[in-house]
C-alpha cells in the first residue's frame, strides 16, 4: 500500500518537465503492479517470487490497458502516460508494439509460476479478455489515424471507444476466439 501511495502522490505524471518513455513505462509498472500486489498480499501464503513477478507484470499490463482506454481523459487532465505520450507524437503503432510486448511478458511470467495448470490457465483467460478489449481500442485508434492523418485526440465522441456498441462487442468476441499466444 505504501508503494501505491508513493506512486500516486509523487506527481510524476503531472510534471511540466519532459520525461522519457522509459520513465513513463516505469511509472505505469509501479502504479499498476503495486496495486495488484496490494490486493494479493491480503491472502495467505505470501506470493512466491515467480507469482510476485507475474502479478507485477499483470498490474503493469492492466495499467497500460487503462491508460489506453482513458487516452482522452488523461490527455484532458494533462496526465502523462505511455498512451498520451505516444498519441501526442502520433505513434499508435509503437503503442500497439508496447502493448503486445507487455502482454507477452505477462503471459510468460504467469507460465513460470509453480502452480496447478488450471490456476495458471484461469489467470491467463482473464489476461486474454483484457487484451482482447484493449486490442479493439488500439485498432480503433489505428483506423482513426489512417482516416484523419493524425489521431483526433481532442475529439471525445470520435476517440472514446464505447464497449456498449455491438460492433465493439463483436470485435472483442473475434479477438477472444484467437489463442492468447506469446507473440
Amino acid at each position: 500500500m505504501h508503494q501505491v501511495f508513493n506512486v500516486e502522490t509523487a506527481g510524476r505524471q503531472q510534471t511540466s518537465n519532459a520525461i522519457d518513455l522509459a520513465e513513463v513505462d516505469k511509472i505505469t509498472r509501479e502504479k499498476g503492479g503495486y496495486s495488484v500486489l496490494m490486493f494479493r498480499m491480503v491472502h495467505e501464503p505470501l506470493p512466491s517470487p515467480a507469482e510476485y513477478e507475474a502479478l507485477l507484470e499483470f498490474g503493469h499490463l492492466i495499467q497500460y490497458c487503462d491508460d489506453i482506454f482513458d487516452l482522452w481523459f488523461d490527455q484532458q487532465s494533462s496526465t502523462i502516460t505511455l498512451a498520451t505520450t505516444l498519441a501526442e507524437t502520433g505513434d499508435i503503432d509503437q503503442m500497439m508494439r508496447q502493448f503486445k510486448h507487455q502482454k507477452t511478458v505477462t503471459v510468460r511470467a504467469f507460465r513460470r509460476i509453480d502452480a496447478p495448470a488450471y490456476r495458471i490457465e484461469t489467470a491467463l483467460c482473464v489476461v486474454h479478455y483484457i487484451v482482447a478489449i484493449t486490442l479493439v481500442c488500439l485498432r480503433h485508434y489505428q483506423v482513426l489515424q489512417q482516416r484523419h492523418g493524425i489521431l483526433p485526440i481532442n475529439e471525445r465522441k470520435t476517440i472514446v471507444v464505447d464497449m456498449e456498441k455491438w460492433g465493439n462487442r463483436l470485435r472483442t468476441a473475434w479477438e477472444l476466439i484467437k489463442p492468447i499466444g506469446v507473440n
